[in-house]
């Protein structure tokens, strides 16, 4: 390998900067992305392994309450159309099609499209394949984005496709957590074998303002890993506050004509 990369989201120089439990991580060099990536990480899919039927459980509950939360802060409405980008075997968008959703889902495994058409979900393998002029009131990549390799490109395919006043929801492990800054190799950001990237804020505003979205601002849905005591829960609350929470979640608003 080259002494030198370039940063997948701005294209900027980028140098090694230490070795994670799974790969070499590299970080851009520029002041205002400093991303975290690894060139050589596992090529794993992702998806989510539902172990048991009590662990399924505790995540469609989580689903439920994240829909509550959309509805309730009015960022969706009742019916819309929703794209879910990097949907697994469709967990979240089976409950948004419970609640009278229209969802697409964008998933690259055959395996996983197979269960999505199994449970009645409408899909195609990448965001490039959605039908030119397809419009959709709200989109989300939930603990998806690390998995992909290039993150922009992405993004920016999924944000001509986005009505009005609309919002595209975003979640990923933090690599500016508390506890990435304690032990990385216990950090759900740098501690998974298949997480290509590692962000920090400002690295996800780069990527989404390179992507072309006009506004980015942090949000606060529910714990994206639900089965959590009530005081891990709390603590994790207290750190999200201070910015060294496990997580990130944004929303970015409409992208510029």
């Amino acid at each position: 390998m080259n002494n030198t990369v370039s940063c997948p989201v701005c294209g900027q120089y980028a140098s090694e900067s230490f070795k994670a439990p799974y790969a070499a991580v590299w970080r851009c060099q520029a002041s205002d992305c400093r991303h975290f990536f690894a060139p050589n990480a596992e090529q794993e899919d992702g998806l989510c392994d539902y172990s048991t039927q009590a662990y399924k459980t505790k995540f469609i509950q989580r689903n439920h309450r994240l829909i509550d939360y959309l509805l309730e802060k009015r960022i969706i409405k009742q019916g819309q159309r929703i794209l879910d980008l990097g949907s697994g075997e469709g967990h979240i968008a089976s409950c948004f099609a419970e609640r009278g959703f229209d969802v697409l889902c964008v998933e690259p495994s055959n395996d996983a499209r197979t269960v999505l058409t199994s449970r009645g979900l409408k899909s195609v393998p990448y965001a490039s394949d959605i039908e030119p002029g397809e419009i959709f009131n709200f989109i989300y990549l939930i603990e998806v984005i690390e998995h992909i390799p290039s993150p922009t490109d992405v993004l920016r395919d999924a944000s001509r496709h986005l009505s009005h006043e609309a919002h595209l929801l975003v979640s990923t492990p933090s690599a500016h957590s508390l506890l990435a800054h304690i032990s990385k190799k216990r950090s759900n950001s740098f501690g998974v074998p298949s997480h290509k990237h590692f962000f920090i804020p400002r690295s996800l505003y780069k990527c989404l303002t390179l992507a072309g979205f006009k506004t980015v601002h942090r949000c606060s849905p529910p714990l994206m890993l639900p089965d959590r005591p009530v005081a891990e829960r709390f603590i994790a609350s207290c750190l999200n506050l201070l910015g060294l929470g496990g997580g990130i979640a944004v929303l970015a608003s409409h992208p510029e004509k």
